[in-house]
């Protein structure tokens, strides 16, 4: 049913994803209810409904577990409407968490890196220079120059505007 909900949103079938999310949403597994709290966030964004999918996105912060999801999304949200102050104040939040996680949970680096990207678009000083952004192949720290960062920041822009829809 996931699946079936992120086909529909890749086909633009948007209130027909939220729909099928919805269903799983109240899931009593909670992974399963998360993923489908942010597909109809997901959804309801393709959709227009961005008020409705900051509800979404709040509902998911709130599950065990998923916080740092939640308010990803709630700041990338918040970028997208142009609150660009407040996605920042968010995301950097969430980067300081992320780069310091819990004792006895996992950190989540394909997250983290999400965060530190964007992060670095809005404000490359806010990001460790040795952090993943400019981390080298071997994963030791290596020092990128501001122009650098840059670079990599409209390579990786260029990158999400040329991904077209399967």
């Amino acid at each position: 049913k996931l699946a079936g909900g992120a086909s529909l949103v890749q086909l633009g079938k948007y209130d027909d994803a939220d729909k099928r999310f919805e269903a799983l949403a109240g899931d009593k597994d909670p992974a399963l209810a998360a993923r489908a709290l942010e597909g109809a966030g997901i959804a309801l964004e393709g959709a227009g409904k961005n008020d409705q999918a900051a509800k979404k996105y709040e509902a998911l912060a709130k599950l065990d577990g998923n916080k740092d999801l939640g308010e990803y999304h709630l700041a990338r949200l918040q970028l997208a409407r142009g609150d660009i102050e407040g996605g920042k104040t968010l995301l950097k939040t969430l980067y300081d968490r992320l780069s310091t996680p819990a004792e006895g949970s996992a950190p989540s680096r394909y997250l983290r890196s999400e965060v530190e990207v964007r992060l670095a678009e809005i404000d490359s000083s806010l990001v460790d220079k040795g952090s993943s952004v400019g981390a080298g192949a071997g994963g030791g720290a290596q020092q990128f120059s501001e122009e650098q960062i840059q670079r990599m920041i409209e390579q990786l822009q260029r990158q999400q505007q040329n991904k077209a829809p399967e």
